[in-house]
């Protein structure tokens, strides 16, 4: 292959695309601003603590016990939204936690005393399972710690004295500790702009090879481009990764343009290695660059490429974890996001910036996307023909 024929076929399609004004919109433009939306949506990234869930309680005793359970449930992610009984804003909350009047008094008389969750028409069955769960977890610390208070102080002690006695044995350092520790040594939970960015990164640099990339294929088919080229010195191969290689500048170019910006507007943290990085955006505008030559050498007409590469992208970036955790999915939808190179391109860059992950750990990802590559040029190339086109 005679690379100056490659680049000179590349350099034309990058400036071409350039000079589109779609184009541009595409590559600069939307992508900020679905970063921008979806970034503030998504609550804060970079430093901080993630906001808190409140749980709505309706508590109609004020024993000790009641008190504790109030205090057990307030933890390091959830916090208490107290409500007086019958207030018109639970209706807007679906379920609550109700502490029913007398909790104290029947737990001291040793009679069974439920904490009810109570639910309006509406309540998502998740609300539900979270809201009891917390619950059986508070119940259970507080009546751990009402079981070590002397008999004779239970039965017949004020309230004053028990609630004493109570925060004394709750003050007690824990007899025993579990530790839990991420094995990849998490670096942050990806939310806010941490995780809109490279979503939208991946999606964006999709969108534009398999709608305006692809197009410019398709319009080369339909006008006849390829069968004049065949009168020239030049090969099917040369020509074939001239058109890769085009769309690669072009995803190049907006990488590095949404990289630096979203750095500064955004502050985004991209981990500690950007050769890895770097690494896995080559791989992703490689893959993406061969899958839109071979869709536009596929389809060969260019009113009908751009709706179906708008369709292809919004399907591949939702399976492939672009526009929400892919950690929220089921284990099926897990394995279908790692049959896409999306599933890929987000696999890899939230091991760089969440794991702080290096070159050597997304090695595998970058081979799987070259080899996306690989698989979509060995049909692509096929597609051209001087005698057909």
């Amino acid at each position: 292959m005679n690379l100056p024929r490659i680049l000179a076929i590349a350099q034309t399609d990058l400036v071409l695309t350039l000079k589109d004004r779609q184009s541009i919109l595409w590559l600069f433009v939307m992508p900020l601003i679905f970063i921008a939306s979806f970034g503030t949506l998504m609550g804060p990234g970079g430093e901080g603590e993630p906001p808190k869930t409140a749980i709505p309680v309706v508590a109609g005793d004020n024993g000790f016990l009641a008190r504790a359970i109030l205090e057990q449930l307030e933890t390091e992610t959830t916090e208490v939204a107290l409500y007086e009984e019958g207030d018109s804003l639970l209706a807007k909350r679906k379920a609550w936690l109700a502490i029913p009047a007398g909790f104290t008094d029947s737990v001291r008389a040793g009679r069974k005393t439920l904490l009810p969750v109570v639910a309006l028409e509406g309540a998502s069955r998740r609300m539900l399972d979270n809201y009891a769960w917390t619950a059986r977890q508070a119940a259970l610390r507080v009546l751990l710690n009402t079981y070590a208070i002397p008999e004779s102080l239970l039965a017949n002690g004020t309230d004053e004295a028990l609630a004493a006695s109570y925060a004394s044995l709750a003050a007690r350092p824990d007899e025993v500790a579990l530790e839990s520790r991420n094995a990849l040594a998490l670096r942050e939970v990806p939310r806010g702009f941490q995780f809109s960015v490279p979503g939208n990164i991946v999606m964006f640099v999709l969108i534009v090879a398999l709608t305006s990339g692809a197009s410019l294929v398709a319009s080369n088919v339909e006008g006849g481009h390829f069968r004049r080229l065949g009168s020239a010195p030049i090969t099917i191969g040369e020509i074939y990764w001239g058109k890769v290689a085009g769309l690669l500048l072009v995803a190049v170019v907006q990488i590095a343009f949404l990289v630096i910006v979203s750095t500064i507007l955004f502050r985004m943290e991209w981990g500690g290695s950007p050769f890895a990085l770097a690494g896995v955006l080559a791989a992703l505008a490689l893959a993406v660059s061969s899958l839109g030559v071979f869709l536009g050498l596929s389809i060969g007409k260019a009113e009908v490429v751009s709706p179906a590469g708008v369709l292809i992208t919004l399907t591949m970036a939702a399976l492939g974890g672009c526009w929400w955790p892919i950690e929220i999915v089921s284990g099926t939808m897990k394995k279908v996001a790692m049959l896409l190179p999306t599933g890929w391109a987000m696999s890899g860059m939230q091991r760089i910036i969440s794991y702080n992950g290096d070159l050597v750990s997304v090695l595998p990802v970058i081979g799987l996307l070259a080899g996306f590559a690989v698989f979509f040029a060995l049909l692509g190339i096929r597609m051209i023909r001087f005698d057909s086109h």
